[in-house]
């Protein structure tokens, strides 16, 4: 069996000051496949931050429970300097596209971190017709 290379071609750093910073870098990095413009980015990138605060000190299965709760609303709300009937546009917008369903976190948007202070994350270019990569 031919060992994979595992080399490292290209390294980019990028440093974040807060939660809310390094979830923008991490809405906007995404952005070709969400495909939103920095409005719903930006309203995206609150909620994650929220969101990751509920996961470490509640159970996985209520997080986005929680999160959707109008007191939850209130906080993100309040942090995006907007009232809930803007707030409740931009989910509908989230909605379309498909970051949120039916209150719930797309988990492919979500990212595993794992230290608090550094998330990594390897991309692999491969040509779409080499079937050694599928």
């Amino acid at each position: 069996m031919e060992q994979q290379n595992k080399k490292i071609n290209a390294l980019l750093n990028i440093p974040y000051s807060s939660k809310e910073e390094f979830y923008e870098w991490w809405v906007t990095f995404l952005k070709p496949i969400h495909k939103m413009s920095s409005v719903p980015c930006k309203v995206f990138a609150v909620i994650l931050a929220e969101r990751e605060k509920y996961a470490k000190t509640n159970d996985s299965n209520n997080v986005d429970t929680i999160l959707f709760s109008p007191e939850a609303q209130d906080i993100i709300c309040e942090k995006l300097n907007i009232d809930k009937i803007k707030f409740w546009c931009h989910l509908s917008v989230l909605r379309k596209y498909g970051v949120i369903n039916k209150n719930k976190v797309n988990p492919k948007f979500i990212p595993e971190i794992t230290d608090d202070n550094m998330f990594r994350l390897m991309l692999k270019f491969y040509k779409k017709n080499d079937s050694k990569f599928k």
